[in-house]
């Protein structure tokens, strides 16, 4: 053991120490006057807490903490019932909202394909129902040729052979 080792002599002292570190401090203590100086001032500081108490507070101020503790535990009780109606009204507003947002984005979507099937019908393409169209993207490349065949006046104009 090294020589005025404090955390060692106060485990020492505490008896937190293994019994072989035990045997090996008690004996460095037996020979160092040192050591032996601080383990006494351990143990005296031990035997002053061991007999000291604490002081009970005065009747004026345990008064006063417990009217404190009172006053506050009033106010407290009329919180939350607040706090609770707080939490409910964000919890209804939220559920507000995020049936408002479907609704809205439902109605949105209604008018586009209410404007979408309205110019379907007026002549400018066939009307289809959601299966055909998702049926149609399906079988993309050959819309797109279907598309580019009948979209393509370009092909019409080309010049004829000179046969």
């Amino acid at each position: 053991m090294k020589c005025n080792d404090r955390e060692k002599l106060f485990e020492f002292v505490e008896h937190m120490l293994k019994p072989r570190e035990t045997e090996v401090v008690e004996s460095h203590v037996a020979g160092c006057a040192e050591c032996g100086r601080i383990v006494e001032e351990y143990q005296k500081l031990d035997a002053a807490l061991d007999d000291w108490k604490a002081a009970e507070p005065t009747p004026w101020f345990d008064a006063r903490v417990r009217a404190s503790a009172a006053s506050k535990g009033a106010e407290a009780r009329g919180f939350p019932l607040f706090g609770r109606m707080r939490r409910l009204a964000v919890g209804v507003l939220s559920l507000v909202l995020v049936v408002g947002g479907f609704f809205a984005v439902h109605q949105y979507r209604a008018r586009e394909n209410a404007v979408a099937n309205q110019i379907w019908n007026n002549g400018q393409g066939p009307a289809f129902t959601a299966d055909q169209e998702m049926k149609m993207y399906e079988n993309l490349p050959v819309l797109e040729d279907y598309d580019m065949l009948a979209n393509f006046d370009v092909l019409s104009e080309l010049p004829q052979s000179g046969k």
